[in-house]
């Protein structure tokens, strides 16, 4: 029986990912593959919120895991419309992953509701006339009758299964884990000045967003340079003091109390340590 910690600490923007990267680790797929497309710049990820608007429930700036194990023909996916239970018995046979799009009705008696209006939940295993189910937010487990089932769905099914080759195209994966290198290495680092009335809501989404990439990159080091390397050392740290600014950043949301200058403070010194990554893998050759 799969539990919900298998999806409780993924780096993940959406569900669909969350569930994807918590099937991956079944499988056996790594982040050296899943994310070789997860750096951006700081500087970019600050300025399309602060200033451009994104949301992130919606930012579409970082490849997705799934596009990104899929163009390597890691995996194959399929999407219906119809809620078919016989095709979603085959696939959880079959080891694959199968979500279901879920409506307002799943979330009846349920305080706490995803930002998504298309929100999926994993159908982990066959139960007595029904599934067992995980759902990320909230995190939860249970289990629904197929009857239940078909008065929740939300109108789309989602298959993931490995690769009947099983053949990762490692040219392709190669590229881009030294086009990652390279951006890395030259990316732009500036100060970034807050604006007056920054709205700390934006702020910290986008830290939301900085600190899921960091959080990869620092797996995606680990897998092309070793546990012991110097640069996921230091992106574990990032990620300490993203995470340190973003719980701060939703404090002064709830409280709505913004401090700006203190938020610049702790941004510059966070910026400054983007700055030494790009710097060490600069020196390491990977050019």
């Amino acid at each position: 029986m799969r539990n919900k910690e298998l999806i409780s600490n993924v780096s993940s923007i959406s569900c669909v990912e969350n569930y994807f990267l918590g099937w991956c680790g079944e499988q056996g797929i790594g982040a050296g593959i899943l994310f070789n497309r997860t750096y951006l710049p700081p500087i970019k990820i600050l300025t399309d919120f602060i200033f451009g608007g994104a949301r992130f429930e919606s930012y579409g700036e970082i490849p997705r895991v799934m596009a990104v194990a899929e163009s390597y023909g890691a995996v194959t996916h399929s999407a219906a419309t119809e809620l078919d239970f016989d095709g979603i018995d085959a696939a959880m046979a079959a080891g694959s992953l199968a979500l279901t799009e879920v409506n307002a009705g799943f979330f009846k008696g349920i305080a706490l509701k995803p930002w998504r209006s298309d929100h999926y939940i994993w159908l982990a295993e066959p139960v007595r006339g029904g599934y067992g189910y995980l759902n990320n937010y909230p995190l939860s487990k249970g289990s629904m009758g197929k009857g239940k089932l078909a008065e929740v769905y939300g109108g789309k099914t989602l298959i993931y299964a490995r690769s009947k080759t099983d053949c990762v195209n490692a040219a392709a994966a190669i590229a881009d884990r030294e086009k990652q290198f390279c951006q890395i290495a030259r990316a732009e680092h500036r100060g970034f000045p807050l604006p007056d009335g920054a709205d700390p809501t934006a702020l910290r989404d986008a830290v939301g967003v900085w600190k899921i990439t960091r959080r990869r990159l620092a797996d995606w080091f680990r897998a092309a340079l070793g546990d012991g390397c110097e640069q996921a050392r230091l992106v574990e740290s990032l990620c300490a003091e993203l995470n340190g600014f973003y719980v701060w950043l939703g404090a002064s949301v709830l409280r709505k109390r913004f401090d700006a200058g203190q938020a610049q403070t702790k941004l510059n010194g966070i910026l400054g340590k983007e700055k030494e990554l790009s710097q060490i893998v600069k020196g390491g050759a990977r050019l």
